[in-house]
C-alpha cells in the first residue's frame, strides 16, 4: 500500500512545474482551492481504505519542491 503514496508524491512533483510556469495566467484562488480539494480527497481515500498508519504518515508528509505539500498556501 505504500505504492498509494509513492504515486502521489510522483504525480505532485511531475506537475508542479508545469503548474507555477503558467501561474501568471492563472487565478491564484482557483488553484489554491483546486489544492485545498486534492488534500481533502486524500485524506479521504486514507481513511476509506483504512491504509496503515505508516501510508498515512507518508500521505500526510507529502511534499512539492521540498515544500510539506499542505502548506503550499500557509507559509
Amino acid at each position: 500500500m505504500e505504492l498509494v503514496a509513492d504515486l502521489e508524491q510522483s504525480e505532485l512533483n511531475t506537475v508542479f512545474d508545469s503548474i507555477v510556469r503558467g501561474l501568471a495566467e492563472i487565478n491564484i484562488a482557483h488553484l489554491e482551492l483546486t489544492t485545498k480539494q486534492h488534500i481533502k480527497f486524500i485524506q479521504e481515500k486514507a481513511a476509506k481504505f483504512d491504509l496503515d498508519d505508516r501510508v498515512r504518515e507518508r500521505l500526510q508528509n507529502l511534499t512539492v519542491k521540498d515544500r510539506n505539500y499542505y502548506r503550499l498556501f500557509t507559509d
